[in-house]
């Protein structure tokens, strides 16, 4: 090769390498690259003066600020504050001084954050900062994430704020995706995207201490349940007795508003109805004027209505926004304890908390054609055992909680079975007392 050939093929080497850089400096991060997802992503910091500071990571939904996250995080926190991502902020390794020194060297960058919603039994939250998001929501994705598929998780592990983790699919646990890209307590209401840059699922919890391990994050259809996005809820099989039972017991657990359809409602009803008439006796008896008695009588609401504002009041209660008033009751406490249970069935977070040890189906007694007995077993926060009974109905083509249990069902209770959660005397006089507190109010 002549020396000017040489000289020419070694320039032109030398252009295309500098047309290479120029073209990675310039050309935008894709959509697919989990590194130009950062800016969606947000810090939450939970502070209590009474216990030690909590954080970790959330999503932009929209536009408006509204951020997903995990309901572990952001519960009890006596403020709850977010910052939004800022290439240009310096952060700290642990060995530098970690968290604390870059919250407090970017303290002024933390704006207060809103509660809006929580749903402990899917450990999801939403939150609003008055703070334009730095990048577009990222999009759910619509098929369900494959076994041994790439994902990245994005949040905060190990105080290293904004970091990307890599891993593969392990499975899919009833709603949880197992994986095993790298997370920490930064890491929980990350998201997790596939290699095109779309959410798969929410990150919540690790099954170890140490960083690694098994990881696992909070479906998409969970998530969009939860978001409103779409119409179809959790499915529950109410066609078999077992099904229904098992599948109810699950929705109670999980928070999900198909709870209110396991319910016989027309059993609940004519409970309310008897009501109706103990207190027509009791203000009778009481030499009330019958006249505006029945007058207020006459303005309760008729079945349809009632019914729902019942399935409001309990699907408030299992979402965690009430608590169902329960009558001391010595005698029914005893039974209960009996029985083995260490938790208040009224206290819905308790419920759940105790149901997450698992349940199962001991025995079934059919009676009276369409009813049965349904014996559960299941274990207490400490592992120990307890037990109790649930009645349901055949309606046409669905089995229904028969709840609170009549008297004609208990007297088909098989000795040996253990009492109901329910019982009907203590329903009847909380539904006598709402009953008289609305006639009282006219």
């Amino acid at each position: 090769m002549s020396r000017k050939l040489y000289i020419a093929a070694l320039a032109l080497i030398v252009a295309c390498e500098a047309a290479c850089m120029a073209a990675c400096k310039t050309t935008p991060k894709s959509e697919g690259d989990p590194q130009a997802l950062l800016p969606a992503i947000v810090l939450l910091v939970a502070e209590r003066p009474d216990a030690p500071r909590r954080y970790g990571a959330g999503v932009f939904v929209d536009a408006d600020g509204t951020i997903l996250t995990n309901a572990h995080l952001v519960e009890g926190g006596a403020s709850l504050r977010a910052m939004t991502f800022d290439r240009s902020r310096r952060s700290y390794s642990p060995l530098d001084g970690g968290l604390s020194r870059f919250l407090f060297e970017n303290d002024r960058a933390l704006v207060v954050a809103r509660v809006l919603r929580v749903d402990r039994g899917a450990d999801l939250a939403l939150v609003r900062v008055d703070a334009a998001p730095a990048h577009r929501a990222i999009a759910l994705r619509e098929e369900a994430p494959r076994i041994g598929e790439r994902v990245f998780a994005l949040g905060h592990p190990q105080e290293g704020v904004w970091s990307v983790t890599a891993g593969i699919i392990a499975g899919e646990r009833d709603g949880l995706i197992q994986h095993d890209a790298q997370l920490s307590g930064g890491s929980s209401g990350g998201p997790l995207v596939d290699g095109a840059g779309r959410v798969v699922g929410l990150n919540t919890s690790k099954v170890v201490s140490e960083m690694g391990g098994a990881g696992f994050a909070r479906d998409v259809p969970a998530l969009r349940r939860f978001l409103g996005q779409t119409k179809e809820g959790a499915t529950i099989d109410l066609r078999q007795l077992e099904s229904a039972a098992l599948g109810c017991m699950r929705a109670q657990e999980l928070s999900v508003p198909e709870t209110v359809e396991c319910l016989d409602w027309d059993n609940r009803y004519a409970v309310y109805a008897t009501a109706i008439e103990d207190a027509r006796q009791k203000l009778a008896k009481d030499k009330r004027d019958m006249a505006k008695v029945e007058a207020a009588f006459a303005r309760l609401p008729g079945k349809e209505q009632w019914i729902a504002e019942q399935k409001r009041k309990v699907a408030a209660f299992f979402e965690g926004k009430t608590k169902a008033s329960a009558e001391a009751d010595a005698g029914r406490a005893a039974k209960l304890q009996k029985d083995g249970l260490k938790f208040d069935p009224f206290d819905s977070a308790a419920l759940q908390t105790t149901l997450k040890k698992g349940l199962r189906i001991e025995a079934v007694h059919h009676f009276s054609g369409d009813r049965a007995w349904v014996h559960f077993n299941g274990r207490n926060t400490d592992d120990t055992p307890y037990a109790f009974s649930e009645c349901w109905q055949h309606h046409g083509d669905r089995w229904l909680q028969h709840s609170p249990p009549v008297p004609d069902d208990l007297r088909a209770l098989p000795a040996g079975f253990p009492q109901p959660l329910e019982p009907y005397e203590l329903t009847r006089r909380k539904f006598l007392t709402a009953v008289l507190d609305r006639v009282a109010q006219g």
